[in-house]
């Protein structure tokens, strides 16, 4: 009874240990349409980094600022033709959709960024 006590600590403490080496290694920040294995497709949704880069994008216009919340930020699709037609490895048109709602104005503005451009199209 003792040794799997012994076997089980161990497996355990192993668990915890290689939870916390994969924790602590630094995480890749830059925008890849390439070079990433989650954009392999168009329809892919759109990645933790896409979604602060459409934030970063919006402060850095001024478009918004510290009153707008953001109610949703989803990928906006490309035309059904351009996903009909995509070939893996070839670049393609990835979007971004930011619903918007501003405290002060009590209203709500729609944002479309192009984040291959890195720019804001619509708002």
């Amino acid at each position: 009874m003792k040794n799997y006590l012994c076997v089980a600590t161990l497996i355990i403490s192993l668990t915890a240990l290689s939870l916390l080496v994969g924790c602590s290694k630094k995480k890749n920040t830059e925008i890849s349409h390439t070079e990433s294995p989650e954009f392999q497709h168009p329809l892919n949704p759109l990645s933790e980094n896409e979604i602060r880069e459409v934030k970063r994008l919006l402060l850095a216009e001024e478009k918004m600022d510290t009153n707008f919340r953001f109610f949703i930020i989803n990928l906006k699709e490309p035309p059904k033709t351009e996903v009909l037609n995509y070939k893996p490895g070839e670049s393609f048109r990835r979007e971004a959709l930011a619903v918007l709602y501003d405290w002060k104005t009590n209203k709500t503005f729609e944002a479309v960024i192009d984040l291959a451009a890195k720019k804001n199209k619509v708002i």
